[in-house]
């Protein structure tokens, strides 16, 4: 669920209707959490590349009947997915988890596509988390055997491609970003405690 140090301020920000948008959102937990804190679901927006993930998450959470948010399939790399008819107008937008599945290219293409959809004024917002490294640098997913190469960000290092960025869409960003270290019950065959580090960050328009 999302504990991002920001998060009361994004609630209250949806709460008083500036518009959300949850990138990668999968069955739209994130989206419930601030819906059950009080923000209107009408204010909210979530999108994945897979809209079966939509329907699920109504069966979990059985709430078809009283959720107002617009879920979108789309592939963020499509130019001409129903998410462009979004750019400008939402103010703050979540990625969890998404950044780290894809190589340093593709993560500056979904960069740019982030601050295509955010409103192009001071405050915008983007938060989020992804799988992270002390030394930044590509790595092989698990289990992935067709040889794609991921990239795997220091704090250091997600800064500097926000800066690129900025510098390619004429926008200015305050990157702030941290490693968290997370620990996770041995498994039968392991010795103590396995761990994985998780980088978390908010990013706003200046």
């Amino acid at each position: 669920m999302m504990t991002m140090d920001a998060y009361p301020e994004v609630l209250e920000r949806v709460k008083h209707g500036e518009k959300f948008l949850d990138l990668g959102c999968c069955f739209g937990q994130e989206i419930r959490q601030l819906v059950a804190d009080g923000a209107p679901s009408a204010n909210t927006y979530g999108s994945d590349i897979w809209g079966g993930f939509f329907a699920i998450g109504y069966q979990l959470f059985r709430d078809k009947d009283r959720l107002h948010t617009i879920f979108i399939q789309a592939d963020i790399f499509d130019e001409a997915s129903p998410l462009t008819e979004l750019a400008g107008q939402i103010s703050i937008i979540y990625v969890g988890d998404l950044f780290h599945l894809f190589n340093l290219e593709d993560q500056e293409k979904i960069a740019s596509r982030i601050v295509q959809l955010l409103a192009s004024k001071p405050g915008a917002l983007v938060l989020g988390r992804q799988s992270g490294n002390e030394s930044a640098g590509e790595s092989s997913r698990s289990g992935n055997h067709s040889g794609r190469k991921t990239f795997r960000h220091s704090p250091e290092s997600w800064k500097a491609l926000w800066n690129r960025v900025g510098q390619s869409t004429g926008s200015k960003w305050a990157v702030e970003a941290n490693l968290r270290v997370l620990e996770f019950p041995p498994s039968t065959s392991d010795q103590g405690l396995s761990t994985s580090k998780s980088l978390r960050y908010t990013i706003r328009r200046l």
